[in-house]
């Protein structure tokens, strides 16, 4: 049985029946689509001015404030995405659930300042969003020490639930069948299968999901260790350096190595 039944898997369990709780980040992401065509024309040169290779890259944007930072790009079509995540103690969705309906109020209070947080180009494109809604972040507690158990074997979200901060919630899905095929083509029993992808995956999903976790706390200033955001690239890196983290983005494994 392949269990890619999401991050809130009712499998993990019986694959690992020590696996913690979905653990909740600490902050939540406002979220939005618009259509580039439907911006008003200072908005869209604002965006080409302020961010000139979108439509051909995924902008990370940091406030003047270190507790909110803000993801940008088009997801194709000329749909513009953004994100903005803000720190929150408690979730907004109740329990069991990710999405959460802003009120009215929120929403107001969200595009009235948006201009002056994040500029003309991300602002006017949070105020003409009609209907922005919250996501809680959560990640696994604890990652996984094993993928599979019996028969069971776990893919995705439900192996490796992870914050959004290395982009790669479905890349570790593909990356997660890729290695679950390659492993089936030579194998000659179901259990020299799955230990060949657990041996493959489990080790660089966790490194990720732990990567992703610190990431998340740096861009929000939740950092354990510092409430201040890295001065420059190479304190960004030291601190994760410091963790024990390494910085490779890149999956790890012969499969996808050039």
């Amino acid at each position: 049985l392949i269990a890619a039944d999401g991050p809130r898997s009712i499998f993990r369990e019986q694959v690992a029946p020590e696996a913690g709780a979905m653990r909740y980040a600490g902050y939540f992401g406002w979220r939005g689509i618009v259509p580039l065509q439907s911006l008003p024309a200072s908005t869209v040169a604002a965006l080409r001015m302020s961010y000139p290779d979108f439509g051909n890259c995924l902008y990370f944007i940091r406030s003047a404030d270190s507790h909110a930072s803000a993801v940008l790009y088009d997801i194709g079509d000329d749909l513009v995405n953004w994100l903005v995540y803000e720190n929150r103690t408690e979730p907004l969705a109740p329990p069991g659930r990710t999405i959460a309906a802003a009120s009215a109020a929120d929403v107001s209070c969200l595009q009235s300042t948006a201009r002056k947080i994040w500029g003309e180009a991300l602002g006017g494109i949070i105020q003409a969003t009609s209907e922005p809604f919250c996501n809680d972040i959560y990640d696994l507690q604890d990652p996984l020490w094993t993928l599979y158990k019996d028969s069971i074997v776990l893919l995705g979200d439900a192996a490796h639930a992870i914050t959004p901060h290395m982009a790669k919630g479905s890349n570790l899905a593909l990356h997660d069948a890729l290695t679950l095929a390659s492993a089936a083509s030579g194998a000659e029993s179901l259990q020299a299968m799955l230990k060949e992808y657990n041996a493959a995956r489990v080790q660089e999903v966790a490194r990720c999901i732990l990567v992703a976790r610190q990431l998340g706390q740096l861009r929000q200033g939740l950092s354990p260790s510092s409430k201040t955001l890295p001065a420059d690239g190479s304190a960004f890196e030291a601190a994760l350096r410091s963790r024990g983290l390494p910085l490779r983005t890149l999956p790890i494994g012969d499969l996808f190595e050039p």
